[in-house]
């Protein structure tokens, strides 16, 4: 073969020898699948969730799954639980998204104090979060004592009238303003405008009722056009004799 053929020759050899490599792979790399089982869920923050009691807490629930190698894994199921506190969760089963976290929102029960929440992914162990809940808004003022009483002209009711004030769950309010004015009989009140204290109570130092024919009534008031109203009658001295001879 002249020299020239063998020139003509050496592309076709070697397209041949590329052939043979291609068919047996030799040119062809792989890459390890990506390792999808869960090795790790944490919590995105670890700071104590704060709000007021059946409303959303100042942080969502929202953890981060690794597998072994600490690769961010995607597309996880993560089952969230309320542990305390009776509070709801916007979902309880969340898939992670391509930065490997999940969360949802959180809306505190109605009981205050620490409640708590937990989220899982498999035989993991749970992350467990914190929440403190405090009391809400008031919403309702109702009689305690001192209603339905009776007592002499100029003479102070045996029992002063007190109220209670709580949010919608029925915690005590404190640090409420409450104002208790004489509305018929004219009598004169005690101490008529009182603070609630930690048992969301407030009462007055005494109600002495006037000399007016009829009911004499005491109401009581705070913000929010919350109201409760006292009534006691006028007890004549000739009963009053009679009572006490008993």
């Amino acid at each position: 073969m002249s020299f020239a053929l063998r020139r003509l020759a050496k592309p076709w050899t070697l397209a041949l020898s590329l052939g043979a490599l291609a068919a047996c792979g030799g040119t062809e790399s792989t890459t390890p699948a990506k390792d999808v089982v869960p090795a790790s869920i944490t919590a995105v923050s670890t700071d104590t969730i704060r709000g007021v009691v059946g409303q959303p807490g100042s942080l969502p629930l929202a953890v981060i799954v690794k597998n072994k190698n600490g690769d961010l894994l995607d597309t996880t199921l993560v089952t969230f639980a309320i542990v305390s506190g009776n509070g709801t969760l916007g979902s309880t089963s969340v898939r992670t998204d391509a930065t490997g976290k999940a969360q949802t929102t959180w809306n505190l029960g109605g009981a205050i104090g620490v409640q708590k929440a937990s989220a899982t992914v498999g035989a993991l162990s749970p992350v467990t979060f914190t929440a403190v809940a405090t009391v809400g808004s008031a919403t309702t003022l109702s009689k305690t004592a001192g209603d339905n009483q009776s007592a002499l002209v100029n003479t102070n009711v045996a029992v002063a009238p007190s109220v209670k004030v709580v949010d919608g769950f029925g915690n005590p309010v404190s640090g409420v303003t409450v104002t208790f004015t004489v509305t018929a009989g004219g009598g004169l009140v005690t101490g008529g405008t009182a603070t609630t204290g930690a048992d969301g109570t407030a009462s007055v130092s005494g109600w002495k009722l006037g000399a007016a024919v009829g009911a004499n009534t005491l109401v009581a008031t705070a913000p929010g056009g919350l109201s409760a109203t006292f009534t006691a009658t006028l007890q004549n001295s000739t009963s009053a004799i009679t009572t006490a001879l008993r």
